[in-house]
């Protein structure tokens, strides 16, 4: 599978580049159309004049296919400007949720932290859950044992706290 890595901002500037360009190329043409089509016969021949009637054939055919390319740069101006909004809606969505995640990440994290720590205070209370022939394999787990369990949540909120910070969150 391929990625695609997308900046919005770079979609946008392309976008209003494109733009200048169809303006700069619309003055072009505009000021080519007077003399490419108003082009004088040499001479009073029919060779001449027919020549001059080729060149302003030539010059309507320019003149149709010029507006056509110019009417797909905009369009294309336009689909790229879509995209770039596209992108970055589709960014802020992810960062939301990625934070919201995290946020949730954080509570369940500090619930379980905040039981464990009153559950271990009272070190004969747990003990008594667990039911008698199992005691004494209990009463020999080291207290640090008990945080491991928390390590994937730790290690969940980095992951996604990194996710954030890469989406520019």
């Amino acid at each position: 599978m391929s990625g695609v890595s997308v900046s919005p901002e770079a979609l946008a500037a392309a976008a209003v580049d494109l733009e200048t360009i169809a303006a700069t190329l619309e003055d072009a043409h505009q000021a080519a159309v007077p003399v490419i089509q108003t082009l004088a016969p040499a001479a009073a021949d029919e060779v001449s004049v027919s020549i001059a009637s080729v060149f302003a054939e030539h010059a309507q055919e320019y003149q149709a296919v010029a507006g056509q390319a110019l009417a797909f740069q905009g369009q294309f101006a336009q689909n790229l400007n879509a995209g770039a909004a596209a992108y970055l809606g589709v960014e802020n969505v992810l960062v939301y949720l990625l934070r919201s995640l995290d946020a949730g990440v954080t509570w369940t994290w500090g619930q379980l932290t905040q039981q464990l720590i009153s559950f271990v205070a009272w070190p004969d209370s747990w003990v008594q859950l667990v039911p008698g022939p199992l005691q004494a394999l209990v009463v020999g787990i080291p207290f640090a044992s008990i945080f491991v369990g928390a390590i994937p949540f730790i290690l969940l909120s980095t992951v996604i706290q990194n996710l954030i910070l890469a989406l520019g969150g």
